[in-house]
């Protein structure tokens, strides 16, 4: 006697089958979702292993969905690894270049310090950096003479004018009320030595050494201090 194919049963392996199939499927199309979910605007940075600052662990999980290869290094932003066979003296001519950073550098040496020391400073172009005009300035003051001195050296009308002036450099800001006094010339240091032995300012900046600080203090009527050493 021939035995008759188990109809039902291979039925019942091929819906099996598909169910396994669409299952797949399904956590398929979920993992494609969970790496275009969105995350809450919190900054609490995280480093991954790819040396990325991510805002948050959830921006990790993100970047992990979409490379497995990319997990937690640690907690924080990521930290530069500070370059150590860096030259430490360049020539100290006046050939400026502006930096991927937005900062001028003297010449194309102190470019390449700052370069040495942090990868992702590059050339911008040459030249000095050019300051980028604010949009959303105010366009028009009262005509009200209350004089007051900008950190610039320069008289305004009244607060509003320098306001204006503040909004387009914000390195401008009030050095006193009423009109400028004129100071009398200085002779100031024409010449540091070519030694890159940066500081930082107490105004934020790094100068290249702690003689170009006090030349550009004495030329500019500033009151800067050594912050700390090293760049800022």
């Amino acid at each position: 006697m021939f035995s008759q194919p188990n109809l039902h049963s291979n039925s019942h392996e091929t819906s099996i089958s598909l169910i396994k199939s669409n299952r797949r499927l399904l956590i398929g199309q979920s993992s494609a979702k969970d790496c275009n979910s969105v995350c809450a605007a919190v900054y609490d940075p995280v480093c991954g292993s790819d040396d990325k600052t991510y805002s948050n662990q959830c921006a990790l999980k993100g970047a992990t969905c979409e490379d497995s290869s990319v997990t937690l290094a640690y907690k924080g932003a990521c930290r530069k690894q500070p370059a150590k066979d860096c030259l430490q003296a360049c020539f100290d001519v006046y050939a400026p270049v502006c930096g991927s950073d937005g900062k001028t550098y003297s010449n194309q040496c102190y470019l390449g310090v700052a370069t040495c020391k942090d990868s992702s400073v590059t050339l911008a172009y040459k030249g000095a950096c050019r300051k980028q005009p604010a949009k959303d300035c105010p366009q028009a003051c009262f005509d009200v003479y209350t004089p007051v001195c900008g950190s610039d050296g320069k008289t305004y009308s009244n607060r509003c004018y320098l306001g204006v002036a503040t909004c387009k450099d914000s390195s401008v800001t009030l050095a006193y009320k009423g009109a400028c006094r004129k100071q009398p010339a200085k002779n100031c240091p024409q010449a540091c030595f070519a030694l890159y032995a940066p500081v930082c300012g107490s105004d934020g900046k790094t100068y290249s050494n702690s003689c170009h600080l006090r030349v550009d203090n004495c030329r500019n009527n500033k009151k800067v201090s050594i912050k700390s050493p090293g760049r800022c």
